[in-house]
């Protein structure tokens, strides 16, 4: 059944979000699902859904559009309501902000997963759909997405372990850009 979901993400997003994005969620979901011995059929799948909301409908609420467009392909490919329920809530609270805190292993896993990813990306960062967003925004946006990522987001041993090379050498480049202009 994953891999009828995996197709279908793989379509709605495309290849450099998959490429770029899911799929390194996904992999790093199941890696510290083996770690911290999580339900990996939840984490999978939550990491495969996990952004379908933002994919289809754009960024706005992208974890409540996502958790509703998850649940119809849950029930039809006929998850059992239990791994339905885990799913959704990873869902709803992989951004960690205002809304939904993860309280659950496989939830807290998305939320760290998801924000490794974007340590694996940054001269997409860099690439904005308006041309018109001025350099030093873009500039200020990627700083701020990293630095929330690792201070908020990144909550366990493992995925900290596994980004700080990355996180420090991202922060010497914004450094280094910033000491330019």
């Amino acid at each position: 059944m994953t891999k009828k979901i995996e197709e279908i993400v793989r379509k709605e997003a495309g290849e450099p979000d998959w490429n770029y994005h899911i799929a390194p969620v996904r992999k790093y979901a199941l890696r510290l699902a083996t770690k911290y011995g999580a339900n990996k059929q939840v984490v999978e799948v939550a990491a495969l859904l996990h952004d379908i909301g933002r994919i289809k409908y754009g960024p706005k609420n992208h974890e409540e559009t996502g958790a509703e467009e998850a649940k119809k392909i849950l029930i039809k490919y006929k998850y059992n309501q239990k791994i339905i329920d885990d799913v959704l809530y990873c869902i709803r609270s992989h951004k960690g902000a205002d809304g939904v805190q993860p309280k659950t292993i496989e939830a807290e896993i998305l939320i760290n997963a998801d924000a490794m990813a974007h340590f694996n990306v940054l001269p997409l960062f860099f690439y904005d759909r308006d041309a018109n967003v001025p350099f030093a925004e873009r500039i200020a946006w990627v700083e701020k997405k990293i630095t929330n990522g690792w201070k908020r987001k990144l909550t366990l041993k493992e995925s900290r372990k596994m980004t700080q090379e990355k996180y420090q050498a991202i922060k010497l480049i914004l450094k280094s850009i910033k000491d330019l202009v």
